[in-house]
């Protein structure tokens, strides 16, 4: 048995189990983040609107993954959606919301890639919403690699959330064979995480 046919042929021996790790990581992918909020009370650090844009993202993918058929895809989309949700919920009340309306130009933006792209992707080929999907890592998790090396605390972020995310960009980019955009989403999240992992290693040496 094989999937992804359209791209490389992948050993279902290889990709169920991989998918299983990786569908894993994805759900508790959130939970280091909200038991970080949940005992601190704070999310200092932590990037608010790529939180709204992972949200964003989730139900984009949904509609990518009927429209290509790509089912591996399916269960670590939909189980994170609750988890990721409420973190971002937290992460609001805890008070970490950004008042200027330049900060949300990239949701406000997403949000309508994400609705053109889809339209274009249903009436003409979906690679055009695959494309445009390409680049829900870099709006999901960049704006966070981007407050890390910004912020002055960042003691309300999670680090286990990006190794979290590292992996499983990691994994998905391996069983996604040669669809160039879950490959291109795998690189923007591996390269994203190590940016806030670096830029958190920074802080802590600079802290000593």
């Amino acid at each position: 048995m094989w999937l992804f046919a359209k791209g490389k042929p992948v050993n279902s021996a290889i990709v169920w189990p991989l998918s299983v790790a990786a569908t894993t990581a994805s759900v508790l992918i959130a939970m280091p983040q909200i038991a970080r909020v949940r005992s601190s009370g704070h999310s200092a650090g932590v990037s608010l609107p790529g939180w709204v844009n992972g949200c964003i993202s989730n139900a984009a993918w949904l509609g990518y993954i009927f429209l290509t058929h790509a089912w591996p895809l399916l269960p670590p989309t939909i189980l994170p959606a609750i988890p990721w949700g409420y973190a971002t919920w937290l992460v609001w009340r805890s008070g970490e919301v950004p008042t200027r309306w330049l900060t949300w130009f990239p949701v406000i933006g997403w949000t309508s890639a994400v609705t053109a792209s889809a339209a274009l992707g249903v009436m003409y080929d979906p690679r055009i919403f695959g494309a445009v999907l390409a680049l829900s890592a870099a709006l999901a998790y960049g704006p966070q690699a981007w407050r890390v090396w910004t912020a002055t605390r960042v003691d309300g972020i999670a680090p286990m959330t990006y190794w979290l995310a590292a992996f499983e960009g990691v994994a998905y980019g391996y069983i996604a064979g040669k669809d160039r955009a879950v490959l291109t989403w795998a690189v923007v999240v591996v390269s994203c995480c190590a940016m806030s992992l670096i830029g958190l290693r920074r802080h802590r040496l600079r802290a000593r």
